[in-house]
């Protein structure tokens, strides 16, 4: 397990074993003890982990049309210095995404990012 992030998009690299995950012979659990099927669990192990952020989300029924929030009626993810989304359940449980960080600022990401997230004015602050 790795302790420290230097920069959040370091976090697109970083493996399963990287964040810590394990397998307790009936779900994946974080190192805190939580279960990474809450996507919100993940998305405030990430905002530990990077020592800022928030978590923010959505409800299905308020933001249609999404790749997250078709599978789980909605979905929490970390949202990091106000640009960057970091999305652990997508990537790592779920396989939604080849990716885990996306730059709110960066053209290219906007494509995915409403995807999975949808319209940014449907978020809400969880945390």
């Amino acid at each position: 397990m790795k302790t420290a992030v230097s920069e959040v998009t370091e976090l697109e690299a970083w493996t399963e074993e990287d964040f810590g995950f394990h397998w307790d012979g009936q779900e994946t659990l974080l190192l805190n003890g939580e279960c990474l099927w809450r996507c919100t669990n993940g998305a405030r192990f990430i905002v530990e982990l990077v020592g800022r952020g928030h978590v923010f989300g959505f409800h299905d029924k308020d933001n249609p049309g999404t790749a997250t929030g078709e599978l789980a009626f909605g979905h929490d993810f970390a949202v990091i210095d106000d640009r960057w989304i970091v999305d652990i359940w997508s990537k790592h449980f779920v396989g939604l995404s080849e990716r885990c960080v996306f730059d709110l600022e960066f053209e290219s990401d906007a494509a995915e990012i409403r995807r999975l997230f949808g319209d940014r004015s449907k978020w809400t602050l969880v945390s």
